[in-house]
């Protein structure tokens, strides 16, 4: 295991016990948590709202669907820190991921679940779906290694518990749902974009059914640079990919590159602009810096994601496209 992620799974093994599952009940089949009204049909219980990211967390190239449930429209979101939503109690999110075989259909692969149990704290498991795809069954606290065969020599697992909170254990937060994730102002060009549908959640229609506890904008965007339009969705792909370690409070604020993104502040005052472009890095990886411009070799965010070494989880399959992206960004860019 490279030095960086041995540094980052000793700090993770290193959690209370109060952040894990070790004392929690769910249950053992996926139709008795409540996401479906009949998953013989896959009909999605109506008190289930579906949303989509606009910018998408990577996973090994998987299909991905969404819900939410709300435990009550009286207790709604408290947004106050517009950075950090903080749900009620009794809040649930699903997330299904499929996987195309080789016939071009998809195989669901598994189902994660996240409660939240209690005031700051998340629990989270998942459910693997069996051969027939009629039911899905809670997946013990290690995870299913190589739960799907994505190619000849690449396979999706099904993360442990432990896995699970390298990304959502330090943050108390949904990194996919956001006044930025859903913006009703959708970028075009983000990476991997899903279609937003009528039915699916936007900041627009939790302010019409009033579940928000202070005003907030339905158009949160990052700020578009004319002269390098590559850059926002690089921007908001490093938020969906690489911000819930790369922040202040993650578990790699110690090395002080931060990607996250920052409401209300300017392009210039943004965090991949302050502390990773054109920035000088003292870490042992290849390259001078962070991330120069018309420069790979020196470029470590490029060496590291094109190597496979980063994103730490579900990269097993290395994102091509984003890896081109990148690239052109790179030796294109223009003051």
């Amino acid at each position: 295991m490279k030095f960086l992620q041995a540094i980052f799974f000793i700090l993770l093994f290193a959690l209370p016990a109060k952040q894990g599952l070790a004392q929690a009940t769910f249950p053992e089949l996926l139709s008795q948590t409540g996401l479906y009204l009949d998953i013989a049909t896959y009909e999605i219980a109506p008190h289930n709202w579906p949303f989509s990211p606009q910018y998408p967390l990577w996973s090994n190239g998987a299909s991905k669907k969404r819900w939410i449930y709300l435990p009550n429209v009286a207790t709604p979101i408290n947004n106050h820190n517009q950075d950090k939503w903080d749900f009620p109690v009794g809040t649930k999110f699903w997330k299904e991921f499929s996987f195309q075989r080789r016939d071009g259909s998809y195989k669901r692969v598994e189902t994660r679940m996240l409660v939240k149990s209690a005031p700051n704290q998340w629990q989270q498991v998942s459910y693997e779906w069996n051969a027939e795809q009629s039911e899905a069954t809670l997946v013990g606290a290690q995870g299913r290694y190589q739960a799907f065969q994505i190619n000849q020599n690449t396979y999706h697992s099904i993360p442990s518990r432990r896995d699970c909170l390298t990304c959502h254990a330090n943050n108390q937060t949904i990194l996919g749902f956001s006044g930025l994730q859903l913006s009703n102002q959708r970028d075009p060009l983000a990476i991997h974009g899903e279609a937003l549908t009528q039915e699916m959640l936007t900041v627009g229609k939790l302010k019409q059914l009033n579940l928000f506890t202070a005003p907030v904008s339905a158009d949160i965007v990052i700020e578009n640079n004319p002269q390098n339009p590559l850059q926002k969705p690089l921007m908001g792909y490093f938020v969906a990919n690489c911000a819930h370690c790369h922040r202040p409070d993650g578990y790699a604020g110690f090395t002080q590159l931060h990607l996250n993104f920052e409401i209300g502040r300017s392009l210039r005052e943004q965090p991949f602009m302050k502390t990773a472009l054109n920035i000088r890095s003292r870490s042992r990886f290849s390259g001078s810096h962070r991330l120069r411009p018309h420069s790979l070799e020196n470029s470590q965010i490029y060496n590291r994601i094109q190597s496979g070494s980063m994103p730490m989880l579900a990269n097993e399959l290395i994102d091509q496209e984003v890896v081109e992206i990148l690239k052109a960004y790179i030796l294109d860019f223009q003051k």
